[in-house]
C-alpha cells in the first residue's frame, strides 16, 4: 500500500488529498484521520474501529484438522464482526481455499448473509457462481480450468497427485470434503495388502450409459466388488469406473463377470417401466451361467446406504491397496453431499446382496 500511495500516479491523482503521518510495517495513518492497521490472527488490532475489514487466509492448510486453530480464526473473525465504525456501512471482505468444511469460509457461507465468490479450479457446471453484482463465470465446459496460462492441465494433475483426494477437493475445487465422513466414515476404512481366504462375493452395479462430451458430466458405470469374510467382516476388493456408450457399459458387464468368476454374484438395478424390464432381461441372458439377477431400487440412496454406513462405522469394513482407494474415499466421505454417488450405489446393492443371498459359495 505504501508503495502505491507512492508511486507518481497516485500522487499526480490524489497527492494533494492527504498526507501520510505515519508509516509502520503494521500502522499507515495519515493527516485526515484515516489509518490501516494490520494484524493477524490472536494479534493486536480489535481495539479499533473500521469501516472494512479484509481477512486474508486466517488459517493455514496444515493447521485445518486442528479444532484449536479453526476455533481461533473463527474467533478472530467474530471479534472483528463488532468493531465497524457504522453497523450499517462495515462490511468484511473473506479472501482463502478452502481447507475443512468449518474453516471460516465454511462459516462465512453458513451465515448466509455473505457474498460469496467461489471459483474452483476446474468448472463444474452444477456450481456455476453467480454473484448479485452481475458476474457470472464465464466458463462454460466442464472441466474447464480456471487460469490456464498459470495452472494447466499437467500444473493441476501435479497438484491433486501431490494433494490427494481430500485437499485436492477442498483448495482447488473448494469443495471440502467432512472428515469424517457425511453419513460414511471412510476414516474407519482398514487398508489390507491380501484376501483373506473364505470369503463370500458380490458385485452390485450402477448403471450409466452417457459418453462424455464438452458441457456435460454423465455419471459414471459402476461395478464394486464386496466380499463377506467367514467372521462377518467386509472387503471392498475392486471397483470397475467408466463412462461409455450403451455397448460400451454391456462389453464391461460381460468382461467383467468372466473376469471374476461364477462364484461371484452379480446384482444391477431395474429401471422402472417396459424398457427397464428389457433391459433387465437382456443383461441375465447375456450373463448366462452366473448367479445374477437385477431389481428394482426400492427406498432413497440414503436408506440403501445405512447399512453398509453402519459396518464402517463399526470398524467391520476393509479394502484392498489400490488405485481407487482415494476416489472411493472422498465420494465416500461427501455422500450424500458430493456431485457423484454411483460407488456407493454399486457397493449398497453389493451389500445387499451379500445379505439376502442365502448361497454360501466361498472362493
Amino acid at each position: 500500500m505504501r508503495t502505491i500511495i507512492g508511486s507518481p500516479w497516485y500522487q499526480r491523482h490524489f497527492g494533494n488529498n492527504f498526507r501520510l503521518t505515519k508509516e509502520t510495517e503494521p500502522f499507515i495513518a495519515n493527516d485526515k484521520s484515516g489509518f490501516r492497521v494490520n494484524t493477524s490472527v490472536g494479534g493486536v488490532g480489535t481495539g479499533e474501529r473500521v469501516h472494512i475489514v479484509v481477512n486474508d487466509d486466517l488459517i493455514r492448510a496444515n493447521d485445518a484438522d486442528s479444532p484449536a486453530m479453526r476455533a481461533q480464526a473463527l474467533s478472530h473473525m467474530r471479534a472483528m464482526s463488532t468493531r465497524g465504525v457504522d453497523p450499517e456501512t462495515f462490511s468484511q471482505v473473506l479472501i482463502m481455499q478452502r481447507v475443512h468444511e468449518n474453516d471460516p469460509a465454511g462459516w462465512a457461507i453458513e451465515q448466509g448473509d455473505w457474498e460469496t465468490l467461489i471459483l474452483p479450479a476446474e468448472f463444474e457446471s452444477d456450481r456455476r457462481c453467480v454473484t448479485s453484482i452481475g458476474f457470472t463465470d464465464p466458463r462454460k465446459n466442464e472441466g474447464d480450468l480456471l487460469w490456464p496460462e498459470m495452472f494447466g492441465a499437467d500444473a493441476i494433475a501435479e497438484q491433486k497427485k501431490a494433494l490427494g483426494a481430500y485437499e485436492a477437493s477442498a483448495q482447488l475445487q473448494q469443495r471440502p470434503a467432512p472428515p469424517g465422513g457425511a453419513l460414511f466414515r471412510p476414516d474407519r476404512i482398514g487398508i489390507i495388502d491380501a484376501i483373506p481366504v473364505g470369503c463370500r462375493w458380490a458385485r452390485g452395479w450402477d448403471l450409466a450409459a452417457t459418453i462424455p462430451e464438452p458441457g456435460k458430466k454423465p455419471d459414471w458405470t459402476v461395478g464394486g466388488l464386496l466380499g463377506k469374510t467367514p467372521d462377518g467382516r467386509y472387503i471392498i476388493a475392486d471397483i470397475r469406473r467408466v463412462q461409455d456408450s450403451p455397448y460400451g457399459v454391456e462389453q464391461l458387464i460381460l468382461n467383467t463377470a468372466h473376469a471374476d468368476g461364477s462364484e461371484v454374484s452379480i446384482s444391477g438395478p431395474q429401471d422402472p417401466g417396459q424398457a427397464g424390464k428389457a433391459q433387465a432381461l437382456r443383461f441375465v441372458q447375456m450373463l448366462s451361467g452366473f448367479d445374477v439377477e437385477f431389481t428394482p431400487e426400492t427406498g432413497s440412496k440414503v436408506a440403501r446406504a445405512k447399512p453398509l454406513a453402519a459396518q464402517m462405522e463399526a470398524g467391520n469394513v476393509f479394502m484392498l491397496r489400490a488405485a481407487w482407494n482415494d476416489e472411493l474415499s472422498l465420494e465416500l466421505g461427501m455422500f450424500p453431499f458430493g456431485s457423484n454417488d454411483d460407488q456407493v450405489d454399486s457397493l449398497s446393492r453389493a451389500f445387499h446382496r451379500l445379505l439376502t443371498d442365502t448361497g454360501f459359495v466361498f472362493g
